[in-house]
Formats: structure tokens, C-alpha cells, sequence
């Protein structure tokens, strides 16, 4: 049902959506859900919206607005997938995060910007929604 809904959005010309209840009480669907944000992501930009937190997918050059101790986590898929960033506690620099063997769960932003450059795949990138929407960062998530 997600892939026909995402699919009815991308041609109504949609370029963004917000999923919820994306990640309900079946892990399997959760799982699933996640791995469709990653399936769609070059067609129409995906975020997930769960209970605290919001999730986007993310590749290439990206700059976030934050506020210093603001909880960032990044979490990647496999080794060809290589992380640089600026601005956060715990920095990366041309690091992999292969799932299952590292992650950048609960890194913190140091001051009011993070950079991250991504190269070779896509990552995860989870905030805390209530900062985003406290301090209008939904331009720069």
C-alpha cells in the first residue's frame, strides 16, 4: 500500500512526502517501509515521521541547521558508502557505516550548522522532530 500511494504521489508530481505510522507494531512492515524510502528516494523525497523522531534518506552534500547538543544519528547500509562531516561531536571523515557493524547513533551537533558530505550510496539521517519543528528546520533537514 505504501509503494501505490508513493507511486499515485510521483505522478501527481509530488517531490515530497511525510510518511506516518511508517514504523507501526509489526517490525517486518517497519523494515519494509524503510527499505521503500531507500527503493524511492531518486523519484520523490521520503521522511518518516516516528513518535520523536523524523528520518530522512540523504546522498551528496548536505547542510543542516541545528542547535548545539541537538541528537543527530546516521546510520549507512554498506562500506561503499563513505561519510565526511563538520559540526558534529563525533566526527566522520570518509567513514563508512555498514549496518550491523557501526553507527553514529546519538552523535550531537556542537553548534548551529552540520555539514555532511555522502558519497557511493544513501544514509539514514534521524532528529529529533520536536527540535525540528521548534526551530523551523523543515527547510534544512
Amino acid at each position: 500500500d505504501v509503494e501505490k500511494a508513493l507511486k499515485y504521489a510521483i505522478s501527481k508530481n509530488c517531490r515530497e512526502v511525510i510518511l506516518l505510522g511508517a514504523t507501526g507494531d509489526r517490525l517486518d512492515h517497519s523494515f519494509c517501509n524503510l527499505g521503500i524510502a531507500l527503493k524511492f528516494d531518486d523519484k520523490i523525497k521520503i521522511n518518516v515521521l516516528h513518535q520523536k523522531s523524523y528520518l530522512s534518506v540523504k546522498t551528496g552534500t548536505v547542510n543542516l541547521k541545528t542547535i548545539p547538543k541537538e541528537i543527530i544519528s546516521l546510520y549507512g547500509f554498506d562500506s561503499k558508502t563513505k561519510i565526511t562531516s563538520k559540526g558534529l561531536k563525533y566526527e566522520l571523515t570518509d567513514e563508512a557505516l555498514p549496518f550491523g557493524k557501526r553507527e553514529s547513533t546519538s552523535n550531537q551537533a556542537v553548534g548551529t550548522e552540520v555539514n555532511l558530505k555522502i558519497k557511493g550510496g544513501k544514509i539514514f539521517i534521524i532528529r529529533e522532530f520536536e527540535a525540528l519543528k521548534k526551530n523551523d528546520f523543515f527547510k534544512h533537514t
